[in-house]
């Protein structure tokens, strides 16, 4: 069930309850919990939100004239230059504008919840604090999210695709940044929290532009 909450979109399934925000100029804050409600820490988005004016869509999605009962519907929030889409049963696709056609770039689509599929082998990956590694580009790598005396893990990266991505979970963890998905994971939440925002890049898109 797709819910239109004050400009916000929410879907609901069994336990689940995943939420899609605005937060910040094309930006979105992206929360799932089988908990009664969310936690109302906001970890590192201490920063005061901008105004936007983001729109929700619920649509039925196309008839099909084998299926007689009500077809399933979909959702689309837009921030900016940023679209969030989620499918019938809640698989999030995160699109923006290509910068020379009429199309959409996507730069993010769910594999799960906590898997993000890697739509570019030639993507580039940069940021996620200081490690005992020589690699600056890290697409292919294996990283620890812990704070030791050998390394500071900040989890936040930029995409050469257009797009930066913070992991919200303050919780010891590990992110994986596989030729075919992406993966954070975090070893005890209550809560799935993180953001992305759009940045200058291949894909086009820009934060500011909004």
């Amino acid at each position: 069930m797709f819910i239109n909450d004050r400009n916000a979109l929410v879907y609901k399934y069994d336990s689940e309850t995943f939420l899609v925000e605005a937060w910040g100029p094309s930006a979105f804050r992206i929360r799932a919990t089988h908990e009664s409600s969310f936690l109302s820490e906001n970890w590192a988005l201490t920063e005061p939100i901008p105004n936007t004016s983001p729109t929700v869509a619920i649509q039925p999605s196309p008839l099909d004239p084998d299926k007689p009962k009500p077809p399933p519907q979909t959702a689309t929030i837009t921030n900016g230059l940023l679209t969030a889409q989620l499918s019938p049963h809640g698989k999030l696709t995160i699109t923006t504008p290509h910068p020379t056609t009429s199309t959409r770039t996507t730069l993010l689509e769910e594999f799960d919840r906590h898997r993000l599929d890697s739509l570019d082998p030639d993507e580039h990956i940069y940021g996620v604090g200081q490690y005992q590694q020589p690699d600056l580009d890290l697409k292919g790598a294996d990283l620890e999210l812990a704070q030791r005396n050998s390394q500071a893990s900040v989890p936040f990266a930029v995409s050469s695709l257009g797009y930066g991505f913070l992991w919200g979970q303050p919780a010891v963890g590990r992110v994986v940044f596989g030729k075919n998905v992406t993966t954070w994971e975090a070893r005890s939440s209550r809560v799935l929290d993180y953001w992305v925002m759009g940045v200058c890049g291949d894909g086009g898109a820009g934060a500011g532009d909004a």
